[in-house]
C-alpha cells in the first residue's frame, strides 16, 4: 500500500495548528472576551453610581435663574456658586436648601443642617480594581468621581466632630459663622463632585 506523503503532512500540519489554537489563540481569545465582559460590567456599575449620585441633588436651575437670584444674600459670591456658574453646571436644589439653612444657623435659630454623604466601596480605587483596566479617559473620569466622593465624606466627618459641631449652636456669632463657612467650603467640594458625576455619567453613556 502506497504511503501518501501529502496526506500525512496535511494531517501533521492540521494537528499542529489545532494544538497551537488550543494552547495559545483560543485561551487568549477567551481571556480577551472575559476582560471585555468585566470592563462592560464595571462600566455599567459606574453609570449606575453616577446616575444615582446625581439623583440626590434634586432639580437643577440655571445660575442666572430666578431661583439663583433668590438665594440668601452673599451666596452668589461664594466659591461654590462661582464654581457651578463658571463650569455651566446649573444650580442643584440641594445647594439652595443648604444655603437657606445656613442663614438660620447664622441667625442663631438653633437650626443646623444635617449633611451626609455615603461613599462607595474603597476597593474601587485599589491597585487590582477593574478601574485601571479602562481607557485613559474612562479611568480619569471614574477616579476623579471616587476621589471627590472620598473627600466629601471626610468633609462631613470633620464638620460633625463634637467640638467643631458645637460651634453651630454657640451664642457667639463668630463661632456660628466659622462653622457655616466650613459648610460653604464643603459645598465647593460638593460642586466639584457634582461636576465629576456629570462627566462620569456622560462618559459611561458613550461607553455603553
Amino acid at each position: 500500500m502506497e504511503f501518501d506523503v501529502d496526506a500525512a503532512l496535511l494531517g501533521l500540519a492540521t494537528g499542529l495548528i489545532t494544538a497551537l489554537l488550543a494552547r495559545g489563540i483560543i485561551p487568549a481569545f477567551m481571556a480577551y472576551r472575559d476582560r471585555r465582559r468585566e470592563i462592560r460590567t464595571f462600566q455599567t456599575y459606574l453609570l449606575v453610581q453616577a446616575t444615582d449620585s446625581l439623583s440626590h441633588f434634586g432639580r437643577e436651575f440655571g445660575t442666572q435663574s430666578a431661583a439663583a437670584h433668590d438665594l440668601p444674600e452673599g451666596s452668589r459670591d461664594t466659591d461654590w456658586f462661582r464654581y457651578l456658574h463658571d463650569n455651566d453646571l446649573g444650580l442643584p436644589e440641594f445647594f439652595i436648601g443648604v444655603a437657606e439653612s445656613l442663614v438660620k444657623t447664622r441667625q442663631n435659630i438653633r437650626y443646623t443642617p444635617g449633611l451626609a454623604y455615603v461613599t462607595s466601596s474603597d476597593t474601587v480605587l485599589e491597585p487590582d480594581s477593574t478601574l485601571w483596566k479602562l481607557s485613559d479617559d474612562d479611568t480619569r473620569a471614574a477616579s476623579k468621581y471616587f476621589t471627590t466622593e472620598k473627600h466629601l465624606q471626610q468633609g462631613v466627618d470633620d464638620l460633625y466632630v463634637e467640638w467643631f459641631f458645637a460651634l453651630s449652636v454657640s451664642e457667639e456669632f463668630a463661632d456660628r459663622d466659622r462653622w457655616c463657612r466650613a459648610v460653604e467650603d464643603w459645598l465647593h467640594d460638593l460642586a466639584e463632585h457634582y461636576r465629576a458625576a456629570k462627566v462620569l455619567q456622560q462618559q459611561m453613556i458613550r461607553a455603553n
